[in-house]
């Protein structure tokens, strides 16, 4: 991903259904590709847009953040979500 972000696959698929598509991602923020189920955390903005359908924005990274872009290739990342039941 143009070295500006660490992705890897959902454990299970979700929808985008009523989502506005992002081509501009934010570094901070999470992000997922609808056609292929990859979720994407932005780390940095090297200035080059997604191509068609985009991203669908899940959220913002609240700490990590220079720690995830240092951590080389094979990484594990916990993602807890606040308010979510």
């Amino acid at each position: 991903m143009w070295a500006q972000a660490k992705s890897g696959p959902l454990p299970h698929p979700i929808t985008a259904a009523g989502t506005a598509p992002v081509h501009d991602p934010v570094p901070g923020e999470l992000y997922f590709w609808p056609t292929t189920d990859v979720l994407a955390v932005y780390y940095a903005d090297l200035g080059q847009a997604v191509p068609d359908p985009g991203l669908i924005r899940l959220g913002a990274i609240d700490t990590g953040l220079d720690d995830l872009a240092h951590a080389g290739r094979r990484v594990t990342v916990r993602i807890d979500i606040e308010g979510v039941q």
